[in-house]
């Protein structure tokens, strides 16, 4: 019942407000995003662009209150990210929270909403920590470029693949559907267009 009250509650929000495209703020002032590591109250999850974000400035640092306005502008300012890109994602996630126009970052690692198993850089929810930063699975994307300094589809190909392989090898409990596999492709296009050699 929350789950189908959400659903409807997102739709009319967003169909009342008619999300227009966002446009950067003129003239980024870089210096006012300086890194910052989260602080132990500060709420961080299981996107490394979220937190990215998050831990920038661009999103607020302590990682709670998220609308879907507030995360589609910081994408466009930080990542150059055009809102139709995220929209989908941003409603989801409002699905993980009990309330029904705003998210923290910790709420979107419930498994099988955004969160899904093979990960690029999270444990699978059935094998530990799901939103904590795994550097043993995130070797995998970043040893995948060798010899250059951009990510492209074979790359991103090759991380999908062994991630994927080391799910089924390891969690008997992997979920993976169709679903999954959009959500993957996605999040591979999403890491491209921001990190990726443009002419590949």
């Amino acid at each position: 019942m929350k789950t189908a009250f959400l659903i409807i509650s997102v739709i009319a929000l967003a169909s009342a407000k008619g999300l227009q495209p966002m446009t950067p703020h003129d003239e980024i002032d870089w210096s006012r995003h300086p890194f910052q590591a989260p602080g132990p109250n500060d709420a961080r999850g299981p996107c490394p662009g979220l937190n990215t974000l998050a831990n920038h400035g661009f999103l607020p640092r302590d990682g709670k209150n998220i609308t879907i306005p507030i995360v589609l502008q910081a994408s466009v300012d930080g990542f150059n990210v055009q809102n139709d890109v995220l929209t989908i994602a941003a409603k989801i996630a409002l699905l993980t929270s009990d309330l029904i126009d705003q998210f923290t970052l910790d709420e979107i690692k419930q498994h099988g909403n955004i969160e899904h198993d093979g990960s690029i850089s999270r444990a699978d929810h059935a094998l530990g920590d799901n939103a904590a930063f795994n550097e043993s699975h995130f070797s995998v994307t970043a040893r995948s470029n060798p010899g250059v300094d951009y990510y492209n589809g074979t790359s991103a190909g090759l991380v999908f693949k062994e991630r994927h392989a080391d799910s089924l090898a390891n969690n008997p409990n992997i979920t993976n559907t169709v679903k999954e596999f959009q959500i993957k492709t996605r999040e591979a296009a999403l890491y491209l267009s921001v990190m990726g050699d443009p002419m590949t």
